[in-house]
């Protein structure tokens, strides 16, 4: 989402001054959704987040998922760590989880949300912690984990999927743009 909002428009707009015969069309959501679709032929190319080292699509760029909290933000140790979580299936709710419950810590969700916005609001609120890519922590949110001493959470790949059934060389084109942006 932050991407969409952030680097995308750029590259869209240099792609689309290039490439006007293509038909463009831009759609945010999660990345389960968003594969979903693209498998039921209803994209050409999805920009997700997924397990590390998946054999699938082209690595974009590798993050470490983070706890995100607001400074202010205490928890008790022997509290249930208050989570900000999107629905199932989940990347980063699933790692969240996964994290509290190999070292026994009890959670609860707080908050679920939609989108990227909804959380960093539901963060800033003191609802409960976030878990996001390090790159995703806006200025006036910190990293918890040091603070709060919650277990450390893995990585996490930003990838392309393309559509096989899709024309090669405007995707193609889209996603040397994407991957060319994304490394600087």
């Amino acid at each position: 989402e932050r991407f969409a909002l952030t680097e995308l428009p750029q590259i869209l707009r240099e792609f689309r001054r290039v490439h006007p015969q293509v038909d463009l069309a831009l759609t945010v959501g999660q990345s389960p959704a968003l594969v979903r679709r693209l498998r039921a032929g209803q994209f050409d190319l999805v920009y997700v987040k997924q397990e590390p080292g998946l054999p699938t699509g082209q690595l974009v760029r590798r993050d470490r998922h983070t706890w995100v909290s607001h400074e202010d933000t205490r928890i008790d140790a022997d509290a249930p760590v208050p989570l900000i979580a999107y629905p199932a299936p989940s990347q980063s709710r699933e790692a969240a989880i996964h994290a509290l419950e190999s070292v026994g810590r009890n959670w609860r969700i707080t908050c679920n949300v939609r989108d990227v916005n909804g959380a960093l609001a539901a963060v800033r609120a003191g609802i409960g912690l976030a878990v996001l890519p390090r790159a995703m922590v806006p200025a006036d949110l910190v990293a918890a984990s040091p603070v709060l001493g919650l277990p450390p959470l893995g990585d996490i790949d930003f990838t392309l999927l393309t559509n096989p059934r899709s024309a090669g060389g405007p995707v193609e084109a889209l996603t040397a743009a994407i991957v060319r942006r994304a490394s600087h």
